[in-house]
């Protein structure tokens, strides 16, 4: 579990350069129309207050926004021959290996989080309800 901390911290650094690959390629020339509207769609996501995993889930709800950004940004720039943003990617020290290996680490780790964050809600749940039903008993006795 502590590589697995110390990936997602080294993808949390790269968030820069992200956001430095975003913005150069939605300037970039010959970018398509759709791919730029994918790529709004994707920045619309992000800031937007209704998602799948909410921003007030903490960590899980800012890294599904990072998530479909960077899915996004993977799509597009590896829907155009390889060097037609090869050098927006060195530019931001980034080459496509390393956002789809970003891109996997964050699924996974959001995997993992969603599967202890339901555990301890399902225990939580239930903690709740044996405590009522407890009190439902002792109060029927009474």
């Amino acid at each position: 579990m502590e590589k697995f901390s110390d990936d997602m911290i080294e993808i949390i650094k790269r968030l820069p350069q992200y956001t430095k690959l975003l913005y150069k390629v939605f300037r970039s020339a010959g970018l398509k129309r759709g791919h730029r509207i994918m790529l709004y769609g994707a920045i619309g996501y992000a800031i937007s207050p209704i998602d799948l995993i909410p921003g007030v889930v903490p960590v899980i709800g800012q890294l599904d926004d990072i998530l479909v950004i960077l899915t996004v940004l993977y799509k597009v720039i590896s829907s155009y021959k390889e060097d037609k943003f090869a050098g927006l990617l060195s530019e931001c020290n980034l080459t496509i290996d390393i956002v789809k290996n970003d891109i996997r680490m964050i699924k996974n780790y959001v995997k993992l989080m969603g599967i202890s964050t339901a555990k301890i809600i399902a225990h939580g749940i239930k903690t709740v309800a044996e405590k009522g039903m407890h009190a439902i008993k002792n109060s029927r006795i009474n």
